[in-house]
C-alpha cells in the first residue's frame, strides 16, 4: 500500500517537473532569441540607425499634416523594423514570409486608418470606416491616401530590415528613404528642409557603419583584427566625413538653375485630378497657390490678408508698384475684366518690341516663392526671359489695355523669369495741361457706371470736382475728399443687395485699398473722367543682404489708373498715407505700405486673402526662410562626387585583384612581395636567402605563412632548379597565394595592424 501511494507520488512529481520545466523552458527561449539579437552588436546598431534614418523620413510627412488626422507613422515604422529583423533572424522561409508579412501590413493598415475614421451614431469605428472605404472612391476624402503611406512605411521599414539582416544591403533603405523624403520636402515650403540634412547625416552612418561591418568580417576571414585605435580612427573618419559633406551642402550658394524636386503638380493637374484612381486628389498642397484663373473678379465682401508669408523676391534696380491685373467693369459687387483675348509671346531680347522713346525701359527678375501662373509687371509690358500670355480687352483698341500677363503654365517655386517693361512717369504739369480730349473708345468704355449705382454718389463726385478745371485736378479734389475716411482692415462689408461704394461713402466711412480704390474710381467716372483698377503688390521690403525686395501677402494692394490723352494711364493711390504726401503720381509712390501700422495684427495671423491665393493656413514665416539651403538636388552633386570617388576606388581595387590572378612568373611575384614588405619595414636582408627572408616574413604575418612559404618556394624552384616552368596546379596555388598575401600586405601598409616582432 505504501509502496503504491509512492508510486502515484512519485508519478505526479514527475508530472509537476515536467510542467514546471515547460514553463521554465518559453521565457529561456525567448531570452535565447534576444540573446542572440544582442550577441551580435554591430548587426543591432545597424538596425538602429536604419530606424532612425527612416523615422527621420516618416516624421517629415507626419511634419508636413498632409491630413488630419494623420496615423502614427513611426510607430508603424518601428513594429515593420522589429517584424523584419525577427524573420531575418529565424532565415523564414520566402513563400511563408511573404503571405505573412502582407498580412500583418493589411492588420497594421487597418489599425491605425480606423482611427482616422469618427464613428457616427452607433456605428463602431470599424463599422465607419468599412463603410467609408466601400462607400467612396479612392479620389474621394483622404482615407485612401492615409492607408497608402502606411502600408508603404511598413513595406519600407520591413524590406530595408530584411537586406540589412541577411544581405548586409542597407542600399534598400538609403535609396528609399532619400526618395521619400525628396518627394515630402520637394511639396513644402523651405522650413521644413531641415529633415534632410539630418537624415542625410543619419544615412551616411549607417552606410559607413554597415562598410566597417563588411571590412571587418573581410578581415576576421584573413585573420586580421582591427586595433583600437584603428576603429576609433575610421568611425571618426565617417562621422567627420558626415557632418562635413551635410554642412558643406547646407551653406553652398544655390546654383542658378532651376530646383529638382518631385512635386504633385502633375498630380493636381486637370487630367488626374478627375480620375477614381488618384488618391491625392483631396491632399492639399503646402505651397501657396496664386492662379490667374481666380482673378477675374474682385468682390467687396472678400476678406483681407495680413500675412507676413512671402510670395515673391523681386532684385530691381529700384522699387516700385508691381501689377497683375486690370479691371474695367464696375458692378454694385465689385469688380470684374472684361472679355480679353489672348496673345502669346516669345521669350525675346529686352527693349525688341518697343521704342526707347516711348519711356524708360527697365528690367528686372523675379522669385516665386508660390505656385503660380502670374507675371508681375510693372508699367507696360516689353518681353520676358519665359513665353508668356499677353491678355488683353477685347473691347478697346488699347496700346494699354493689357489685363494681365501670364504663364501658359504653372511655375512652381523658387523658379526665376526676367521682365522687361517701359515706364513713363509724366510731370504734374504735363499732366496739367493733358487737356480732356479722350478717344471715343476710351469714353464708352471707361466712362460705364452700372444703372444701379446710387444717384447720391454721382451727386457727391459732381460736387467735389466742381471747381476743377482739370482732370488732374479732378483726381486731387477725389483723393483729398477720400483722406478723410478711415483704413480699417475689420471694417464691415456691405452685403450682395447694396453698392460697396455707396456703403462706403455713406455708411461705414471705412474700409480697405480696394475700397478706396473703387470709390475713387467710380467718382471721377461720375465727373467724365476715365478711370478703371488694378491691383498688385508693393514695393515690398528690402533685404540688405541680397539687395532684392521681399514682397509678401499683407503687400497685395489695390489702385486707380486714371487716362490723360498723350500720356495714357496713370496710376494714383487712393488709401489714406498710401503716398506719404510725397508725389501725387501713383508710379513714383514708393510708401512702403498703404496699412497703417497701428492696423496691422501680429506677424502669422492667419486670415483669408483676397489676392486669390490658396495655400495652408500654417502661420507665416516673418523672414526669410529659417533653415536656408540650397537646391535638393545640390545635396546629390556634394554626395554623389564622392560616392562616385568612392565606387570608382572599389572598381580600381577589384581591377588590381582580377589582374593578380593573371601574375604567372613566380620571380615577378616574389619581387612585388619584397617590395611591398620593405614599405612596412619587414623586407629582405641584404645577405638573407629566400628561405630565410620566407621564415622571417612568415614570423612578422603569421596569419599569410602559408602564402608566403608557397610563393617562396616557387620562386626558388623556377630559379635555383634545373625546371625553370610550374605546373598548372602550382601556378594556380601561386597565384592563389598572391591574391591572399598582397591585400593583407596592402592593409598592413595603411596601418591596421603593425608586423609582429
Amino acid at each position: 500500500m505504501e509502496w503504491g501511494i509512492t508510486a502515484k507520488g512519485s508519478s505526479g512529481g514527475q508530472s509537476s517537473t515536467s510542467r514546471l520545466t515547460g514553463r521554465l523552458q518559453t521565457p529561456a527561449r525567448a531570452m535565447a532569441a534576444v540573446h542572440g539579437v544582442l550577441s551580435n552588436p554591430q548587426e543591432w546598431v545597424g538596425v538602429v540607425l536604419i530606424f532612425l534614418s527612416l523615422a527621420i523620413v516618416m516624421l517629415s510627412i507626419e511634419h508636413a499634416n498632409w491630413i488630419k488626422p494623420q496615423p502614427s507613422l513611426v510607430l508603424v515604422l518601428g513594429l515593420s523594423v522589429l517584424v523584419g529583423l525577427w524573420f531575418g533572424r529565424i532565415r523564414l522561409s520566402g513563400k511563408l514570409a511573404y503571405p505573412i508579412v502582407v498580412l500583418l501590413g493589411v492588420g497594421i493598415t487597418v489599425w491605425q486608418s480606423v482611427g482616422l475614421v469618427s464613428p457616427t451614431g452607433a456605428e463602431s469605428s470599424l463599422t465607419t470606416w468599412w463603410h467609408t472605404v466601400t462607400g467612396s472612391q479612392p479620389n474621394e476624402g483622404t482615407i485612401y491616401f492615409a492607408m497608402f503611406i502606411i502600408m508603404v512605411t511598413w513595406l519600407m521599414g520591413y524590406i530595408s530590415t530584411w537586406f540589412l539582416v541577411c544581405r548586409q544591403n542597407v542600399w534598400v533603405a538609403i535609396i528609399a528613404g532619400t526618395v521619400t523624403i525628396l518627394f515630402n520636402l520637394s511639396n513644402l515650403p523651405p522650413e521644413s528642409h531641415y529633415f534632410l540634412p539630418i537624415y542625410l547625416l543619419v544615412a551616411m552612418l549607417l552606410l559607413g557603419q554597415v562598410n566597417l561591418r563588411k571590412q571587418g568580417g573581410w578581415f576576421q576571414q584573413h585573420g586580421l583584427s582591427f586595433s583600437r585605435p584603428g576603429v576609433i580612427k575610421v568611425v571618426g573618419a565617417v562621422v567627420v566625413i558626415s557632418i562635413l559633406t551635410v554642412t558643406v551642402a547646407w551653406v553652398v550658394p544655390e546654383p542658378p538653375i532651376e530646383q529638382m524636386g518631385l512635386n504633385l503638380t502633375a498630380i493636381h493637374g486637370e487630367t488626374a485630378q478627375g480620375q477614381w484612381f488618384n488618391i491625392f486628389a483631396d491632399v492639399r498642397g503646402k505651397w501657396p497657390r496664386l492662379d490667374s484663373g481666380t482673378q477675374a473678379e474682385l468682390l467687396f465682401a472678400s476678406p483681407w490678408s495680413t500675412s507676413s508669408r512671402e510670395q515673391f523676391v523681386v532684385t530691381a534696380d529700384e522699387p516700385t508698384y508691381w501689377r497683375i491685373r486690370r479691371y474695367d467693369t464696375y458692378h454694385s459687387w465689385g469688380w470684374t475684366s472684361s472679355e480679353t483675348v489672348g496673345r502669346e509671346v516669345d521669350p525675346l531680347v529686352a527693349g525688341a518690341t518697343r521704342d526707347a522713346a516711348d519711356g524708360e525701359m527697365v528690367t528686372y527678375t523675379v522669385e516665386n516663392m508660390l505656385r503660380t501662373d502670374v507675371l508681375l509687371v510693372t508699367g507696360e509690358f516689353d518681353s520676358a526671359s519665359i513665353t508668356a500670355l499677353l491678355h488683353t480687352f477685347s473691347a478697346v483698341e488699347d496700346d494699354e489695355g493689357v489685363v494681365a500677363v501670364v504663364s501658359p503654365k504653372m511655375m512652381k517655386p523658387y523658379q526665376q523669369y526676367t521682365v522687361t517693361a517701359c515706364i513713363n512717369v509724366p510731370t504734374v504739369e504735363e499732366l496739367s495741361q493733358a487737356g480732356e480730349d479722350y478717344p471715343q473708345g476710351v469714353i464708352e468704355h471707361y466712362l460705364q457706371l452700372p444703372d444701379t449705382l446710387p444717384e447720391q454718389v454721382v451727386s457727391l463726385s459732381q460736387e467735389i470736382t466742381a471747381e476743377a478745371e482739370t482732370a488732374l485736378d479732378k483726381v486731387r479734389a477725389v483723393k483729398a475728399y477720400l483722406r478723410d475716411f478711415e483704413y480699417n482692415l475689420k471694417a464691415e462689408r456691405p452685403t450682395e443687395d447694396v453698392d460697396g461704394v455707396a456703403y462706403f461713402l455713406f455708411e461705414t466711412g471705412e474700409g480697405v485699398c480696394t475700397t478706396f480704390a473703387s470709390a475713387m474710381a467710380v467718382m471721377l467716372r461720375s465727373a467724365g473722367v476715365p478711370a478703371r483698377l488694378n491691383t498688385g503688390y508693393l514695393e515690398g521690403v528690402l533685404d540688405e543682404d541680397t539687395g532684392s525686395y521681399i514682397l509678401r501677402a499683407k503687400d497685395y494692394h489695390a489702385r486707380t489708373e486714371v487716362y490723360f490723352p498723350g500720356y495714357g494711364w496713370v496710376e494714383f493711390s487712393a488709401t489714406p498715407g498710401g503716398d506719404g504726401g510725397a508725389a501725387e503720381v501713383a508710379v513714383v509712390d514708393n510708401s512702403e505700405s498703404d496699412i497703417p501700422p497701428s492696423e496691422l495684427p501680429p506677424d502669422g495671423a492667419e486670415t483669408p486673402d483676397t489676392s486669390g491665393v490658396e495655400g495652408d493656413t500654417e502661420p507665416a514665416t516673418t523672414g526669410r526662410p529659417r533653415f536656408p539651403g540650397p537646391a535638393l538636388y545640390v545635396y546629390f552633386i556634394i554626395i554623389g562626387i564622392p560616392l562616385v570617388l568612392y565606387l570608382a576606388a572599389r572598381a580600381g581595387y577589384a581591377y588590381w585583384l582580377a589582374r593578380l590572378k593573371r601574375v604567372d612568373n613566380p620571380a615577378d611575384v616574389y619581387a612585388r612581395m619584397c617590395y611591398l614588405a620593405s614599405l612596412i619595414k619587414v623586407g629582405p636582408e641584404f645577405d638573407e636567402t629566400p628561405l630565410e627572408y620566407s621564415t622571417r616574413l612568415s614570423l612578422a604575418m603569421p596569419a599569410n605563412a602559408g602564402a608566403i612559404d608557397t610563393i617562396t618556394r616557387a620562386y626558388i624552384e623556377t630559379q635555383f632548379s634545373s625546371r625553370k616552368e610550374l605546373s598548372g596546379l602550382q601556378k594556380g596555388r601561386m597565384q592563389k597565394s598572391w591574391v591572399e598575401l598582397c591585400p593583407s600586405l596592402v592593409k598592413r601598409l595603411l596601418g591596421f595592424k603593425k608586423p609582429s616582432k
